[in-house]
């Protein structure tokens, strides 16, 4: 489902169509559980623990079919730390300038 109200989508080919914009605020690893296997009358005894990863998500849109495109596409969107800020066509050395 989709929307509120009156406005609600519950059609599969429609649900298709939409779309969820998200922001990854953080990543972390859960609160510590305990887990102890244990079988008796053969002394096995195992205790380990075990910490869940997650991803915290903050949801900024979520766009059904019918709305325009234009909103997701204006979602602003990070660069990766890797990408080259500069294309390597337009970088050039002293020596290939004065040729």
């Amino acid at each position: 489902m989709v929307g509120e109200g009156d406005d609600a989508v519950f059609d599969g080919s429609e649900l298709e169509k939409a779309k969820v914009v998200a922001e990854v605020v953080s990543h972390g690893r859960a609160d510590k559980i305990t887990v102890f296997k244990y079988k008796s009358k053969v002394r096995y005894r195992k205790k380990t623990g075990h910490r869940q990863p997650y991803s915290r998500l903050m949801i900024r849109e979520v766009l059904t079919g019918s709305e325009p495109e234009a909103k997701a596409a204006a979602a602003p969107r990070r660069r990766s730390p890797r990408a080259s800020s500069t294309p390597a066509a337009e970088t050039q050395t002293p020596a290939e300038e004065g040729e």
